[in-house]
């Protein structure tokens, strides 16, 4: 792989830039007990560390990779810089209610505006669009699979786990707004 291809430079970046803006908000990130997170946290933070090693190491020593054409990697890039845009705006939209952990926090309300009105993940769904297109990117396929494989069904049990206690919180109401959004993907899942 061309680590100086403007693909890869972008995504680098891309990847980068979220993992600074969380370092500075680590604590605000940490409220919460996280008595009803059953683990979830955890589990993510360590995955999510995991994967993104994988991502870079395959490429590095040339394990299961492939000889993508450039446009693939531009595309890749793009979806990675997408997906990142997608969580922040989620994130930033949540406020000081978003957390690593589940956790319903003092004047919680039901969010329900903005990507929220189409999905009720957005900030789950933008980072596994951002794991995906930089494994697009990088012309790795075992980064992919490994992801697919061991992050998604952490991610998907977490937010079983979120929804159990959203639903136990907001009762109807979030009845009624988990009947016209989709969890991950608009208008599909």
């Amino acid at each position: 792989m061309d680590w100086t291809s403007a693909p890869v430079i972008v995504t680098c970046l891309a990847l980068l830039v979220p993992t600074v803006v969380d370092v500075f908000l680590r604590h605000r990130y940490a409220a919460g007990g996280g008595e009803r997170d059953e683990g979830t946290a955890r589990r993510l933070i360590v995955s999510l560390n995991l994967n993104t090693l994988v991502l870079f190491a395959l490429p590095s020593f040339g394990i299961a990779s492939f000889d993508e054409p450039r446009a693939l990697m531009s595309f890749g890039a793009l979806l990675c810089v997408l997906g990142v845009a997608v969580r922040y705006v989620a994130i930033f939209r949540l406020g000081r209610l978003f957390t690593w952990r589940v956790a319903i926090l003092d004047g919680h309300a039901l969010q329900t505006a903005g990507l929220f009105r189409w999905i009720r993940h957005p900030s789950y769904a933008g980072g596994i669009l951002a794991m995906i297109g930089a494994a697009l990117a990088f012309g790795s396929w075992g980064a992919l699979l490994f992801f697919v494989s061991t992050h998604v069904p952490v991610l998907l049990q977490r937010i079983r786990v979120e929804e159990r206690v959203l639903a136990s919180t907001f009762g109807e109401a979030w009845e009624r707004y988990a009947a016209h959004t989709s969890r991950l993907v608009p208008f599909v899942w």
